[in-house]
């Protein structure tokens, strides 16, 4: 049986918690997180395939978002230059930028935006 890694994002009561995990199949890692974190299935905001056990992790990735949200992403990051990512994430700490933008930090959430790499233009 091959294993795979997974990040999920659920959202409680508390807030947003993204979980690391390894485990089989999509299906599998959602009915898991549902009885470890006695969540509804409504609670999975997000299953992200984050590569094979024993690859190298791919944490972020554009081809995570949607295309609206690809476009506003690079759109931003373009006008913003150097520090657009530190500019983002404090922006989302206050709604700043509604839209696809927020939805990004709804969906995926500060720690994937930490750790993407836009490609080199």
């Amino acid at each position: 049986m091959e294993f795979n890694n997974y990040i999920i994002t659920v959202k409680h009561d508390r807030g947003v918690t993204h979980i690391h995990t390894v485990w089989s199949d999509e299906a599998g890692v959602k009915q898991f997180i549902m009885r470890e974190e006695r969540c509804p299935e409504s609670a999975i905001i997000a299953v992200r395939f984050a590569g094979r056990v024993g690859e190298k992790p791919r944490w972020a990735s554009l081809a995570d978002l949607q295309p609206d949200e690809c476009a506003a992403l690079l759109d931003f990051a373009r006008a913003n230059g150097r520090c657009w990512k530190s500019k983002l994430n404090k922006g989302w700490l206050v709604a700043k930028y509604p839209g696809p933008l927020q939805a990004i930090r709804n969906r995926l959430g500060p720690t994937w935006l930490r750790e993407l790499r836009l490609p080199r233009e």
